[in-house]
Protein backbone atom coordinates (compact mmCIF):
# COMPACT_ATOMS: atom_id res chain seq x y z
CA UNK A 1 0.00 0.00 0.00
CA UNK A 2 1.34 3.31 -0.96
CA UNK A 3 0.27 4.84 1.79
CA UNK A 4 2.06 2.65 4.22
CA UNK A 5 4.77 2.84 2.70
CA UNK A 6 5.00 6.83 2.46
CA UNK A 7 4.68 6.37 6.39
CA UNK A 8 8.05 4.01 5.98
CA UNK A 9 9.78 6.53 4.63
CA UNK A 10 9.11 9.30 7.42
CA UNK A 11 10.60 10.11 10.65
CA UNK A 12 7.79 12.50 11.66
CA UNK A 13 4.78 10.78 13.92
CA UNK A 14 2.61 12.91 12.22
CA UNK A 15 3.04 11.32 9.41
CA UNK A 16 2.47 7.95 10.80
CA UNK A 17 -0.15 9.15 13.16
CA UNK A 18 -2.41 10.89 9.99
CA UNK A 19 -1.47 7.52 7.38
CA UNK A 20 -3.00 4.98 10.43
CA UNK A 21 -6.11 7.56 10.83
CA UNK A 22 -6.56 6.99 6.79
CA UNK A 23 -5.42 3.48 7.10
CA UNK A 24 -7.91 2.56 9.63
CA UNK A 25 -11.08 3.83 8.17
CA UNK A 26 -10.10 2.35 4.88
CA UNK A 27 -9.83 -1.24 6.83
CA UNK A 28 -12.68 -0.83 8.60
CA UNK A 29 -15.26 1.07 5.74
CA UNK A 30 -15.76 -2.22 3.75
CA UNK A 31 -15.20 -4.95 6.33
CA UNK A 32 -16.25 -3.65 9.62
CA UNK A 33 -19.67 -6.20 9.41
CA UNK A 34 -17.42 -8.85 8.98
CA UNK A 35 -15.43 -7.73 12.27
CA UNK A 36 -18.52 -7.54 14.27
CA UNK A 37 -19.11 -10.72 13.17
CA UNK A 38 -16.35 -12.03 14.39
CA UNK A 39 -16.52 -10.66 17.38
CA UNK A 40 -20.42 -10.95 18.24
CA UNK A 41 -20.48 -14.69 17.19
CA UNK A 42 -20.12 -16.61 19.98
CA UNK A 43 -18.32 -19.15 17.84
CA UNK A 44 -15.12 -20.18 19.82
CA UNK A 45 -13.20 -20.47 16.46
CA UNK A 46 -14.45 -17.54 15.28
CA UNK A 47 -13.58 -15.76 18.86
CA UNK A 48 -10.11 -17.08 18.68
CA UNK A 49 -9.68 -15.90 14.97
CA UNK A 50 -10.39 -12.28 15.86
CA UNK A 51 -8.15 -12.24 19.13
CA UNK A 52 -5.50 -13.04 16.58
CA UNK A 53 -6.48 -10.25 14.21
CA UNK A 54 -6.09 -7.75 17.45
CA UNK A 55 -2.57 -9.53 18.50
CA UNK A 56 -1.66 -8.89 15.27
CA UNK A 57 -2.54 -5.45 14.44
CA UNK A 58 -0.94 -4.81 17.71
CA UNK A 59 1.63 -6.15 16.51
CA UNK A 60 2.48 -4.38 13.11
CA UNK A 61 2.54 -1.24 15.44
CA UNK A 62 5.58 -1.98 17.31
CA UNK A 63 8.01 -0.51 14.60
CA UNK A 64 6.60 2.85 15.78
CA UNK A 65 8.55 2.22 19.00
CA UNK A 66 11.61 3.31 17.56
CA UNK A 67 10.19 6.36 16.19
CA UNK A 68 8.55 7.36 19.30
CA UNK A 69 11.64 6.20 21.53
CA UNK A 70 13.76 8.78 19.39
CA UNK A 71 11.05 11.49 18.81
CA UNK A 72 11.04 14.54 20.77
CA UNK A 73 7.15 15.03 20.17
CA UNK A 74 6.33 12.39 22.27
CA UNK A 75 4.47 13.28 25.60
CA UNK A 76 6.44 13.10 28.02
CA UNK A 77 4.05 11.59 30.55
CA UNK A 78 4.05 8.30 28.08
CA UNK A 79 6.47 5.45 27.23
CA UNK A 80 6.71 4.45 23.92
CA UNK A 81 4.83 1.32 24.76
CA UNK A 82 2.42 3.21 26.16
CA UNK A 83 2.17 5.37 23.19
CA UNK A 84 1.66 2.35 20.82
CA UNK A 85 -1.15 0.65 23.71
CA UNK A 86 -3.44 3.85 23.24
CA UNK A 87 -3.29 4.10 19.18
CA UNK A 88 -4.03 0.29 19.33
CA UNK A 89 -6.68 0.97 21.00
CA UNK A 90 -8.25 4.22 19.53
CA UNK A 91 -7.54 2.42 16.20
CA UNK A 92 -9.84 -0.31 17.10
CA UNK A 93 -12.75 -1.32 14.94
CA UNK A 94 -14.72 -0.30 17.68
CA UNK A 95 -14.70 2.84 17.39
CA UNK A 96 -15.57 2.98 14.33
CA UNK A 97 -18.26 1.34 14.75
CA UNK A 98 -19.30 3.47 17.43
CA UNK A 99 -18.75 6.30 16.16
CA UNK A 100 -19.98 5.64 12.39
CA UNK A 101 -22.74 3.30 12.79
CA UNK A 102 -24.07 3.98 15.94
CA UNK A 103 -23.94 7.95 16.02
CA UNK A 104 -23.89 8.37 12.71
CA UNK A 105 -20.89 10.35 12.09
CA UNK A 106 -19.40 10.34 8.39
CA UNK A 107 -16.27 8.20 7.71
CA UNK A 108 -14.32 11.21 7.06
CA UNK A 109 -15.23 12.93 10.06
CA UNK A 110 -14.43 9.89 11.70
CA UNK A 111 -10.46 9.61 9.81
CA UNK A 112 -10.21 13.38 10.77
CA UNK A 113 -11.05 13.14 14.21
CA UNK A 114 -9.17 10.12 14.95
CA UNK A 115 -5.75 12.06 13.24
CA UNK A 116 -6.59 14.65 15.64
CA UNK A 117 -7.14 12.20 18.80
CA UNK A 118 -3.98 10.47 18.05
CA UNK A 119 -2.32 13.60 17.60
CA UNK A 120 -3.46 15.08 21.16
CA UNK A 121 -3.04 11.78 23.01
CA UNK A 122 0.44 10.78 21.87
CA UNK A 123 2.44 14.34 20.75
CA UNK A 124 3.06 17.37 21.82
CA UNK A 125 1.76 19.82 20.28
CA UNK A 126 4.27 20.68 17.14
CA UNK A 127 5.52 24.40 17.36
CA UNK A 128 3.72 25.17 13.65
CA UNK A 129 0.52 24.14 15.26
CA UNK A 130 1.00 25.60 18.78
CA UNK A 131 1.53 29.23 16.68
CA UNK A 132 -1.47 28.64 14.58
CA UNK A 133 -3.38 28.10 17.70
CA UNK A 134 -2.80 31.65 19.45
Amino acid sequence: MQLLDAARDSSDPDVWLTTLATMSRRIYEPCVDLERFLRESGDADLLARYREVRQRRYERLQPLRELFAKSPRLRSELTPGEAIDLIWSVTGPESYIELVFERGWSADRYESWLADALRVQVLKPSPARSATAR
